[in-house]
């Protein structure tokens, strides 16, 4: 089945024609650069369950998955960004980024203020108690998704007018950011869940920082 489908991907590059009008090799080598930086997006996001599983324990983990979940806010609020900037970036050159920048300031100042008050409230009433994790661990969970909130800013820019130089230059970026995360899980290890969280927005500072350093120059 594999063999079938090198052969079909391979069939589709070299002729493909969509009515009269034959479809550029390039669409299909932009749309394989997406897909890889698509994928160092799934490592970022998923390395940490393996390792906490691995150097931690179930318990942490549990904790951890829970957090995130409570955590989602942040990112439905990303994905409804994403999904409205992206397509104005697409049409247009020219988006207010400073009004971009305060609209997803005031919603990152509410939503972190309502998970700061609140979560070990929700976390009683779901859980009876059963977690309880320190306010610190609040703190720095509601900090990672305050950031990964920020990135919606730039992904947007590189999703709507990126080239693909542009694009694979944030696929490098993306790998080393992969790497320093796994270098700051080993060296912070002994914070234990605490630690995971600081390598975590360590690896994503460095993500946006590069992302707003390549919207930032083009524009």
């Amino acid at each position: 089945s594999i063999l079938w489908a090198i052969i079909f991907l391979a069939m589709i590059i070299i002729k493909w024609k969509q009515g009269k009008e034959k479809i550029e090799k390039q669409v299909f080598f932009e749309g394989l650069t997406l897909w890889e930086l698509n994928l160092t997006v799934v490592v970022i996001a998923q390395i940490d369950t393996f390792f906490i599983a691995k150097m931690l324990d179930y318990k942490e983990l549990a904790l951890f998955n829970i957090m995130m979940a409570i955590m989602q806010v942040f990112e439905f609020t990303r994905a409804a960004l994403f999904s409205v900037y992206s397509q104005k970036f697409a049409k247009t050159n020219n988006i207010d980024i400073k009004k971009f920048v305060r609209a997803v300031s005031v919603i990152i100042i509410l939503i972190s203020a309502f998970y700061l008050a609140g979560t070990k409230i929700i976390l009683q009433l779901l859980f009876n108690g059963k977690y309880s994790p320190s306010f610190l661990l609040v703190v720095l969970f509601t900090a990672y998704g305050a950031i990964n909130l920020i990135y919606v800013i730039p992904s947007c820019y590189l999703m709507g007018q990126s080239t693909k130089q542009e694009m694979r230059k944030m696929l490098g970026l993306n790998i080393v950011s992969i790497a320093i995360k796994v270098g700051a899980i080993f060296m912070l290890i002994s914070f234990k869940l605490e630690g995971f969280l600081i390598a975590s927005i360590i690896s994503q500072g460095f993500r946006t920082l590069s992302g707003f350093y390549i919207m930032l120059k083009k524009k």
